[in-house]
């Protein structure tokens, strides 16, 4: 059976999967925001993703930066001077490229983002509530291979 003959491609929104999928991480991401912001901090979740970002990989150019976080550079470099601004990050040139800085956590942006792990843990405890491991592991194979289905249009 074709795709198209599928009543699952219903035109009404509350079918739609781009829709269902933008709405749910939408809410996923104002309800980590609204926490980060009950808890007294001064962060975004934008700034979280970046900090989470150099937990990985400290040492993180600023275009690896922009690339892993799908952001575009002015939207990239105002993050990271506000971030720069409040010590989380330092920037610090790159030894093989002076025209390139490289972006290293603080000890204040590590130790906030020990803290801010606590607050994304809890919300996605509350959001994957009901849903078992492998329906989870089976949600997330599907959304990559989704993604990589769509990085060639």
């Amino acid at each position: 059976m074709s795709y198209k003959n599928m009543e699952f491609w219903n035109n009404s929104l509350n079918f739609n999967l781009g829709y269902i999928v933008n709405r749910t991480a939408l809410r996923m991401f104002l309800s980590l925001q609204r926490s980060i912001r009950d808890k007294g901090y001064e962060v975004t979740v934008h700034q979280w993703g970046i900090l989470q970002m150099l937990y990985e990989n400290d040492g993180l150019s600023q275009v690896e930066l922009a690339d892993l976080t799908k952001k575009d550079k002015p939207n990239i470099t105002r993050i990271l001077d506000i971030m720069e601004k409040n010590r989380l990050i330092t920037r610090r040139p790159d030894k093989n490229d002076r025209r390139k800085f490289l972006i290293y956590l603080t000890a204040d942006g590590k130790r906030l983002k020990n803290r801010l792990s606590t607050i994304a843990s809890d919300i996605q405890k509350k959001a994957f509530k009901g849903v078992k491991k492998a329906e989870l592991e089976q949600l997330r194979s599907l959304m990559n291979r989704i993604y990589k289905n769509l990085e060639t249009v």
